[in-house]
């Protein structure tokens, strides 16, 4: 194996004094070092380029949460609809998330771009239609400003902190239709942003619904 990977035959053509045994040895060990290197960048091309085109997903990990949750049910599976909720809910995520182009091995590459850079590839490449969309949502008043018409920019060092920060903790959810998203007495903690489709709130009589506001933006 170590002739084949060296190229040096098989004794064909052989070296006959010591001095010529010595070189050739020391020329098959630095030919093995040359190989071993270049086959090292090209692995590593490989991998970069498998890693650019593959899915932003973790199938593999699902399955793990799906198999842990059997072992700890006394291997009773889950229903195969709820499963399928949970496979669509991450599916979804996967494909829409926009933070996903700018991952934690990502990030320190990022951050060292000069800030004008960062705040352009949230602002007029990952978030553009979100923000369009919601432009009026994220005007702030200047309250420290003489002038009762000013308002926060991204011009402003802290409203671009806190723009970038928004908008790395956005994540993508698709909700089916009739789905229940709060109940009345329940506990809001976070903000829906509605790209798509309609939200309605109303109320329940006797298993009868009425709505009474019909929404197509954030609530």
């Amino acid at each position: 194996m170590f002739t084949s990977l060296s190229t040096v035959g098989f004794g064909d053509l052989a070296p006959r004094s010591d001095l010529e045994r010595v070189f050739i040895t020391i020329t098959i060990l630095f030919g093995e070092l040359i190989f071993q290197y270049f086959l090292g960048i090209l692995s590593e091309i490989l991998v970069d380029f498998n890693s650019l085109h593959a899915s932003f997903d973790d199938t593999y990990n699902l399955a793990k949460f799906f198999g842990l949750i059997e072992n700890y049910n006394l291997g009773k599976q889950m229903k195969s609809d709820q499963r399928q909720k949970i496979e669509d809910f991450f599916a979804y995520k996967w494909a829409m998330d926009k933070n996903n182009a700018v991952g934690e091995q990502d990030l320190d590459m990022l951050q060292q771009l000069p800030q004008e850079v960062q705040v352009r590839i949230f602002t007029d490449f990952l978030f553009m239609k979100f923000l369009s969309k919601y432009k009026k949502f994220f005007v702030f008043p200047n309250l420290q400003s003489k002038n009762r018409h000013s308002y926060y920019n991204w011009q402003n060092q802290d409203y671009q902190n806190f723009m970038v920060f928004f908008l790395r903790i956005l994540e993508p959810i698709q909700l089916k239709k009739g789905m229940i998203l709060i109940k009345e007495m329940d506990q809001v903690n976070m903000t829906y942003f509605l790209m798509d489709g309609q939200i309605d709130v109303g109320y329940e009589v006797n298993l009868k619904k009425f709505y009474k506001i019909r929404y197509r933006g954030y609530f």
